[in-house]
């Protein structure tokens, strides 16, 4: 018997457990304090199909915290059940065309379907020290599956990329093609790069984010990575967009419990690591000389000042050269023809009639070439 298909957007893979919310709502006894909903860990840790944690119970907590002005949804997670995203980042703009003021705060990451809920926000704030990550849906199988059911999978995956892209879209301004080729590529972004990217509004300190390195387990704020843990680039790790105003996140490695090396001059990376120093200078210096000599094999004479410019000034490529080379030359052999086309006109050639040339021999010939000098010695 086939087994259900489960899509998801996940970096998790969630397995049914006792029904019990991923949600957390509160409600400030302070008025002027907006109420919360905390998303920590998996969405779901438990199916929405077929069991009492439903989106039916999630609006019924959500109208339990009564009339309210603002909710800010915390966020820390990575993904999960994308349908369960999808019912939550609805229920949020439906708040929001009620007047309720939403604002999402990353506290630590938003990954996958995580980051649909998060699009429902008017503001998204995320510190410097955090992650974030979009891909796109995969599903989960068990069971028996011929083609015909794998190509029918295929349509319905596309449609829930679909309106995961609209949702990114619409947040961001990006055209769909732009964010499809975001999603097909699992792109990573720390907090700086997701403001930067359009996906978030507003970086803010986070003094006490840790992001933690158990033998190539990764953690945030004590929730995994999971699978994701190895694939996470190392500048994102490395929280490389921190300076002194951006918060004072840190990395640690548990297995030695000591901060990784902070930022170094160039006389201090030399003195500690003169063998990778002179590595990259290597393979620099071996990368400029392929660079002069292709754009030697790629020049042309009369155009020195287009290949001087390509060396030094404006560092180009050779094949960029070529390419700066060959629309110099369709310039001037279009200026050649147009000086031609003017000349032309000016001998009076418009104003020339016919002209009978005689049949037959090389006085013929003569005739035409004395007619041509006629007209253009006049």
């Amino acid at each position: 018997m086939k087994q259900p298909i489960k899509i998801i957007n996940a970096t998790a893979r969630p397995q049914k457990q006792n029904s019990v919310p991923f949600w957390k709502f509160t409600n400030s006894a302070d008025t002027d304090e907006p109420a919360q909903l905390v998303l920590y860990g998996d969405i779901s840790q438990s199916s929405w199909w077929g069991d009492e944690v439903t989106p039916k119970q999630f609006d019924e907590d959500l109208s339990a915290l009564g009339d309210i002005s603002a909710l800010d949804v915390r966020i820390n997670s990575g993904g999960g059940d994308v349908f369960a995203a999808f019912a939550i980042y609805n229920r949020l703009i439906t708040l929001r065309k009620n007047g309720v003021a939403v604002r999402a705060i990353i506290d630590g990451w938003a990954a996958s379907a995580a980051t649909v809920i998060a699009m429902a926000a008017e503001s998204i704030e995320i510190p410097a020290a955090a992650c974030f990550m979009v891909h796109n849906p995969s599903v989960c199988l068990w069971g028996g599956y011929n083609s015909d059911d794998l190509e029918k999978l295929q349509g319905e995956l596309f449609v829930v990329k679909s309106a995961i892209a609209e949702a990114y879209a619409k947040k961001t301004n990006k055209s769909i093609e732009d964010i499809s080729a975001i999603m097909d590529a699992e792109t990573w972004y720390d907090g700086k790069t997701a403001v930067e990217s359009g996906f978030c509004d507003k970086l803010f300190g986070l003094d006490d984010m840790k992001v933690e390195n158990c033998n190539g387990r990764v953690f945030v704020n004590s929730v995994e990575f999971g699978e994701y843990s190895s694939k996470i680039p190392r500048n994102v790790l490395n929280c490389s967009s921190l300076n002194e105003n951006e918060g004072s996140g840190n990395i640690i490695n548990s297995t030695t419990n000591k901060e990784e090396d902070k930022a170094m001059n160039e006389n201090e990376l030399r003195a500690k690591y003169p063998d990778v120093v002179k590595a990259i200078e290597d393979a620099a210096t071996k990368a400029e000389r392929e660079r002069i000599k292709n754009i030697e094999e790629n020049s042309y004479d009369g155009y020195e000042d287009l290949v001087q410019d390509a060396k030094y000034d404006n560092p180009i490529s050779g094949d960029a050269l070529a390419v700066k080379i060959l629309a110099a030359m369709k310039k001037e052999g279009a200026e050649v023809i147009k000086n031609r086309q003017a000349d032309a006109l000016a001998a009076g050639v418009q104003d020339v009639g016919s002209v009978h040339v005689p049949a037959g021999g090389d006085s013929d010939e003569k005739q035409f070439e004395d007619d041509l000098d006629a007209v253009f010695n006049a």
